[in-house]
């Protein structure tokens, strides 16, 4: 029976990985269009956009359920729609993105150049106007504040790419800690585990585990910017001591301690910078 519900496994993951990137193509060809054709405002075209991905998004992981591939849980979607702010993760699996935008209906996020030229998603990364990875520097600080002012949250990967697999998590790149000291947004940390190992960088999709995965999300507390504001914030120790922090919060195996709905997080600037 172990052998037979794994081959089902298998099966049942190639088909809907299948189907995920179909879907893709059947969106741009059939709701997004219809939504450009309702929705003249560039603003409330985005907010639908991004509302139907979501909901397609949590389809396809209520879909994997059904199907006997994973679980999936989050424990505090509430603090993920309670404000606009830099939602930063780790980032152990391929389902990463799409279990955060399934829970959040207005979210933003920074996408890969490559994801642009996949032939099944860029007419989503189009329709929602996520932001491509190709803006540097300040091009990508604007195009940040102006989604965050807009009341879209954020998502980055500070890892920059899956985690891997002998780690718990990789060197964290500063740009989220840049973009919240400079747009003066919060982060929220959000700790996401998968277990057993799966969807990794070096796992094909057809090396299913013994058993189905459970993918969760601990929510963090918000951290904010102003908790550093005894240093300059445009300065590179500014971001290099909040991006230390944040390495710490995310490294967690359990957030517990670090939950809370809208509280916000003290930062003691002066023991982290030494």
């Amino acid at each position: 029976m172990a052998v037979l519900n794994r081959c089902w496994r298998i099966v049942a993951t190639g088909f809907a990985f299948s189907a995920f990137g179909i879907g893709g193509v059947c969106l741009c060809l059939t709701a997004f269009p219809l939504i450009s054709l309702r929705f003249k405002d560039s603003h409330r075209r985005k907010v639908v956009a991004r509302k139907v991905v979501s909901k397609s998004f949590r389809f396809f992981l209520n879909a994997l359920t059904w199907l006997g591939i994973c679980r999936y849980k989050v424990d505090d979607e509430a603090a993920l729609n309670a404000q606009p702010c830099v939602v930063v993760a780790n980032h152990p699996s391929l389902l990463d993105v799409v279990l955060l935008i399934a829970h959040m209906p207005k979210a933003d996020c920074v996408v890969k150049a490559s994801v642009w030229k996949n032939p099944f998603m860029r007419g989503v990364v189009k329709a929602t106007g996520y932001i491509s990875n190709q803006h540097q520097g300040q091009a990508l600080i604007e195009a940040a504040q102006k989604s965050l002012n807009d009341g879209f949250s954020l998502i980055i990967f500070p890892e920059g790419t899956r985690t891997e697999p002998e780690v718990q998590l990789n060197p964290l790149t500063r740009g989220a800690a840049q973009l919240t000291l400079k747009t003066g947004y919060p982060l929220l940390p959000v700790n996401l585990q998968i277990a057993p190992r799966t969807l990794t960088k070096q796992t094909a999709w057809y090396q299913v585990p013994k058993k189905r995965f459970l993918l969760t999300a601990s929510v963090g507390r918000p951290i904010s910017p102003q908790s550093f504001a005894n240093q300059d914030p445009c300065t590179a120790l500014s971001a290099r001591v909040l991006t230390r922090y944040l390495a710490q919060v995310l490294n967690k195996e359990n957030n517990t301690d670090e939950r809370s709905g809208n509280r916000t997080e003290d930062v003691d600037y002066q023991r982290l910078g030494t």
